[in-house]
């Protein structure tokens, strides 16, 4: 099982990479795995880290760096101010501020949520949790209308990698080299090329974080 945040990167604020990056490194997943899972759960940073024969990639950091993630919202022109992380657009204040949405009746789930958004108000990233009916989070999955959904989906050993990287995405994501990757995957036999594909497919999502695993 695959546990993830979908960034919706076509949002107002996911749409920008430093604010996707700012939340990866606000996250610690350690603390996810030990309080919500008791420790039954590893972190991963790529869907296939683990029991895939195809990617040997796994980073166990897991990428948490709050100092670094305030010092990218800087960098990208955000400050800090009455409660907010704001930025001037068009003679315009922005205020981050997010929406997640979770589906209400998986508890696990919730509380993961409520982790989530503990650990990214501590970061001064505000966060609406929003908990959904059965009916209404299978809608939000199809019209995309969230700035960050929580889901969990089973990885067969044999890698699928379209609902992360293929056409109508759960992020919204678009990326060319990506796309031509999927497309190379399809037709190749040769075990060094694949894992080489997967590797670099590994390399972009860390780099650009459509998802956060």
């Amino acid at each position: 099982e695959h546990i993830f945040l979908a960034l919706n990167n076509t949002s107002n604020f996911l749409s920008r990479k430093e604010i996707r990056k700012a939340i990866s490194y606000s996250i610690d997943k350690t603390n996810i795995a030990s309080n919500i899972f008791n420790n039954q759960y590893f972190t991963s940073s790529f869907p296939l880290d683990y029991g895939s024969w195809i990617y040997q990639e796994q980073d166990a950091s897991a990428g948490y760096n709050p100092d670094q993630a305030k010092k990218i919202l800087i960098d990208g022109g955000w400050s800090y101010k009455s409660n907010y992380w704001q930025k001037i657009e068009n003679y315009k204040t922005q205020r981050l501020q997010l929406n997640l949405a979770v589906k209400a009746s998986d508890s696990t789930r919730v509380a993961v949520a409520q982790n989530i958004a503990a650990q990214l108000e501590n970061q001064w990233i505000h966060v609406n949790i929003v908990q959904l009916s059965d009916d209404q989070y299978y809608n939000s999955i199809n019209v995309k209308n969230y700035d960050m959904i929580l889901c969990s989906m089973n990885l067969s050993i044999s890698p699928d990698l379209s609902t992360f990287f293929g056409d109508n995405n759960l992020a919204n994501y678009s990326n060319e080299e990506v796309t031509n990757i999927m497309n190379e995957v399809k037709n190749i036999n040769d075990e060094e090329k694949l894992k080489q594909d997967y590797k670099r497919l590994g390399e972009i999502y860390k780099n650009e974080m459509p998802y956060l695993s």
